[in-house]
């Protein structure tokens, strides 16, 4: 489950943030105080709840709804502000829930019991796609990678159809022309967290095989056109 949390007072995202945590141990909560960068967050992860202040300075907890529903038809708004007069405009938008600040856990408990969209266990459908530009696909949101070479990293454990890949044999793929592999240990380290990082935050870290100096994917969990190719499948 992936929720977000939208508001310009610190110690108010702080604390919703770590109350949702609380409440919901194995989620992946994540806070904005801007608009922006919540909205970037959106159109790159699926999002199932968003907590939303209302009054804002940047813009209104209304609107960021607005363009957050567009993006996901079937996420659930939830709204908090100390504020009662926008509360016939909320539910005008069918939303959630309205919690009346401060967010207890009473409160943020009860309104999670009762959403409009109930959240499904659904499987992800990772979709690897190697012909033109290599990209992954995680039900058909595109992810990113803190590094350009990270999704090389993984571009080589595709191309190992699931057997496992030594760190050595990746950093000789990676830098094939650096006689010095020993000074991109580091740099290979950070590439490691962050394809273990970005798989855990989209929900599809059991496709990532690791073992002690090596690493794999699960091409049971993937699609893959690559491997539809060599088994003679049309949908490339």
């Amino acid at each position: 489950m992936n929720i977000i949390a939208v508001d310009d007072e610190q110690l108010a995202l702080e604390g919703i943030v770590n109350t949702l945590k609380r409440i919901l141990p194995d989620a992946t909560v994540t806070g904005f105080s801007y608009t922006d960068p919540a909205i970037d967050y959106a159109l790159t992860n699926k999002v199932h709840i968003a907590f939303l202040d209302i009054e804002m300075y940047e813009v209104n907890g209304i609107d960021i709804a607005k363009k957050l529903i567009e993006i996901h038809p079937d996420i659930n708004i939830i709204f908090s502000t100390g504020y009662r007069e926008y509360m016939e405009e909320a539910f005008d938008m069918y939303v959630s829930g309205y919690i009346l600040k401060p967010c207890t856990e009473d409160k943020v408990r009860k309104t999670l019991e009762n959403l409009r969209h109930p959240i499904k266990d659904e499987k992800k459908i990772v979709d690897i796609k190697t012909f033109g530009s290599f990209e992954i696909f995680v039900d058909d949101i595109p992810i990113k990678f803190g590094y350009k070479k990270t999704k090389e990293l993984l571009a080589i454990l595709v191309d190992k159809e699931g057997r496992m890949c030594t760190v050595g044999e990746a950093m000789s793929i990676l830098w094939e022309d650096d006689d010095d592999l020993s000074s991109k240990a580091s740099y290979m380290k950070n590439l490691q967290s962050d394809l273990s990082n970005t798989f855990k935050k989209n929900g599809i870290e059991n496709v990532l095989i690791k073992q002690r100096g090596a690493l794999g994917i699960d091409v049971s969990k993937v699609k893959c056109d690559l491997f539809d190719f060599k088994i003679g499948g049309d949908s490339c």
